[in-house]
C-alpha cells in the first residue's frame, strides 16, 4: 500500500510531502520538474531505475531520500536520478557520492519507525519523524523555506515562510529547519 501523506503543491513547488512504498517501473515516488522542500522520500521502488526521484531540472533542498531501491539496490542513483540535472543541497541523500557538497549528507536520518508496528513499509502505521539524535535536525536551511501562498496557518499572511510541518506543527523548532517532512519535538 503506497502512501503520500501529503500533497501540498505552493506555486509550483513540493512541500512538505512523505512519499513511501511507492512502486513503478521508473521514479517509484515521484517523477517531475521542479522544486521539492522539506519532502521525505523512503522505501518507494522502481523495478527498472530511480526508487526515488526523477525528472528535468529539479531543485530539491531539506529533502530526505533514504532506502529507495531499484535494480541497483539503494545507491544513491536509486533515491535521485542522476540524470535529472537536479541542483540538491541541505539534503540526507543515501550514498552520496555524485550530488555531495551544498549542506548534504549520506547518514541514517534515524526515522521513529520506518515499518511500523506490523514491520511492512507504506502501511499507516509507518513513522518516518525523527528520532532525537537525528542527524536531519536542525540541519536543513531556513532561507529555502518557500512563502506561505497557499495561507496554510490561516493567517492572512502569504508572505511569510512555511509555518507548518507535515504534523501541521511549527516548522522551525529550535531556531534551524530540520530535513524532510517533520520537525522533531
Amino acid at each position: 500500500m503506497a502512501t503520500v501523506a501529503l500533497w501540498l503543491a505552493m506555486g509550483g513547488d513540493v512541500v512538505s510531502y512523505e512519499f513511501s512504498e511507492n512502486q513503478a517501473g521508473q521514479a517509484g515516488a515521484l517523477q517531475f520538474s521542479g522544486s521539492g522542500r522539506n519532502c521525505t522520500f523512503s522505501n518507494n521502488s522502481a523495478s527498472s531505475s530511480v526508487g526515488g526521484v526523477t525528472g528535468g531540472t529539479t531543485l530539491v533542498e531539506n529533502c530526505i531520500f533514504w532506502n529507495n531501491t531499484d535494480q541497483t539496490g539503494a545507491s544513491e542513483s536509486a533515491q535521485l536520478s542522476p540524470s535529472s540535472n537536479a541542483n540538491v543541497s541541505n539534503s540526507i541523500i543515501r550514498g552520496l557520492s555524485l550530488f555531495a557538497g551544498n549542506g548534504n549528507i549520506s547518514l541514517n536520518p534515524q526515522f521513529v519507525d520506518p515499518l511500523g508496528p506490523d514491520g511492512i513499509a507504506g502501511t499507516l502505521d509507518d513513522d518516518l519523524r525523527l528520532m532525537p539524535n537525528s542527524p536531519a535536525i536542525a540541519s536543513g536551511d531556513n532561507s529555502l523555506l518557500p512563502s506561505d501562498v497557499l495561507d496554510i496557518d490561516r493567517d492572512g499572511d502569504t508572505t511569510e515562510t512555511t509555518p507548518l510541518d507535515l504534523d501541521d506543527t511549527a516548522r522551525i523548532k529550535g531556531g534551524t529547519v530540520d530535513m524532510g517532512a517533520y520537525e522533531a519535538s
